[in-house]
């Protein structure tokens, strides 16, 4: 299995991780801001069946995709140096939903996504926000994606465990 990681990922979890596969991880320069360019989801969409990347993903990593034969598709437009050129890709598909800032999402993913029920949020960086479960349940840490997503889905809202002291 190829676990896909930003290269800033601590020593001791990336070795936890180099137990479930092979790490690769991921370094850009010069593409998006400096913060970012190492998070996968800034340059990968992934979806129920395939994987969507950004054109402008350096070679390296193509070729490592395609060593482990990995189904992708390339997108449409490249990840940019700010908002909302560098949300294009992140995106939460789930068997049902595609959830997303639609106005900035690739068209690659919409047309891939077709099929499935468009979900608007004002959040570009979504996947960043909003980790999917099974049977369409999702975590999020995020305010506004808790509350357009509650009414929709079964969100649980993370909240900080209360110490004896509260």
């Amino acid at each position: 299995m190829l676990i896909i990681i930003d290269h800033k990922m601590s020593p001791g979890a990336k070795y936890t991780l180099s137990s479930y596969g092979e790490l690769m991880e991921l370094e850009t320069d010069g593409l998006t801001y400096p913060s970012i360019s190492g998070h996968p989801d800034i340059f990968f969409c992934q979806l129920p069946d395939i994987l969507i990347v950004a054109p402008n993903l350096p070679k390296k990593y193509f070729e490592k995709l395609d060593e482990h034969h990995i189904d992708y598709i390339t997108g449409e437009l490249p990840v940019g140096p700010e908002y909302p050129s560098s949300a294009r890709y992140n995106a939460v598909a789930t068997e049902n939903f595609l959830i997303h800032n639609l106005n900035h999402t690739d068209s690659v993913i919409i047309r891939t996504m077709k099929d499935l029920i468009p979900v608007h949020i004002d959040q570009g960086y979504c996947r960043c926000n909003l980790l999917p479960l099974k049977d369409d349940h999702f975590i999020t840490s995020d305010q506004g994606i808790y509350k357009i997503q509650s009414s929709k889905f079964k969100v649980q809202n993370y909240q900080e465990p209360m110490t004896k002291n509260q």
